[in-house]
């Protein structure tokens, strides 16, 4: 029975309409468990913030109903959710409707704040890298694009090829898959891109202060560690990860949530753990 006038509400018309559980997650591309935690009212087992409410305006629309009574109803059982937004998403709580509606009013925050990733991303990540294009043999292009790829000129300055570092192999610890065998190198770069999907992502590189925030479909963004990166997705099928410009096999299922780290060794190889 669900715990939740909302979840209630979404199982009847569910019900009535003769549709199961299978059937709604085949048409949002929700997984079940999701969808069995918001019948239940088990608020806690779903993604933070703005993704849950995506996940309910899917589930309103394949019902047919009104997701700004859906969103209202998760108000009133979550009152926090109108007074703590996601800070990477909204700037300003949106509490109030005026002739707008809801569904519009989101749009039109969601898309704000993309512009202004974009622009943050192009402003710290985009330019930077191209400014050690453009002068690869000068200090400032070197210190531009990260220790790595500075070690990676250098290497090209004095005459090495791919073909002189030695291939090594992943070896994983709690996962029977292994990952692609990136080559070695004096510290992790660590690329992940939103594919075919939104993700949510917590990225802790070494001990500095993780990264917590949204991809769009399509965003890239770049990761730097000197010993040790965890990344932890709200949505394993959508993540495509670059490992030291090796991608590696998918995370999981669309979704699903995962967690790996990445450990650079002692001697050169990387070393992948799924928690």
């Amino acid at each position: 029975m669900a715990l939740s006038e909302l979840g209630a509400f979404l199982q009847r018309h569910r019900e009535e309409q003769g549709l199961t559980i299978d059937e709604i997650a085949e048409r949002t591309r929700i997984r079940r468990g999701y969808l069995e935690a918001i019948e239940a009212g088990e608020w806690d087992l779903l993604p933070p913030g703005v993704f849950t409410r995506g996940l309910l305006n899917s589930y309103a629309k394949a019902l047919g109903i009104s997701q700004a009574s859906v969103g209202r109803m998760y108000i009133s059982e979550r009152p926090s959710e109108a007074r703590h937004r996601e800070p990477q998403l909204i700037s300003q709580p949106l509490v109030r409707e005026t002739r707008l509606s809801f569904e519009l009013l989101l749009s039109g925050a969601v898309l704000l704040v993309a512009v202004a990733l974009f622009g943050w991303m192009v402003a710290t990540q985009i330019l930077p890298q191209v400014a050690g294009l453009v002068e690869p043999g000068g200090t400032a292009g070197a210190d531009a694009v990260g220790p790595t790829a500075a070690s990676t000129a250098a290497r090209l300055a004095t005459g090495s090829t791919a073909t002189a570092l030695p291939r090594q192999t992943v070896q994983p610890i709690t996962t029977s898959t292994p990952s692609p065998s990136p080559t070695p190198s004096s510290g992790i770069v660590l690329d992940i891109e939103a594919n075919d999907g939104d993700i949510w992502l917590r990225v802790q590189s070494d001990e500095s202060e993780p990264f917590t925030g949204f991809l769009r479909d399509g965003e890239a963004r770049r990761f730097e560690a000197d010993q040790r990166v965890t990344v932890r997705t709200g949505s394993a099928g959508y993540t495509k990860v670059t490992l030291n410009g090796r991608e590696i096999e998918s995370l999981g299922e669309p979704g699903a949530v995962e967690e790996f780290e990445w450990r650079l060794l002692e001697d050169g190889n990387l070393e992948q753990t799924e928690l």
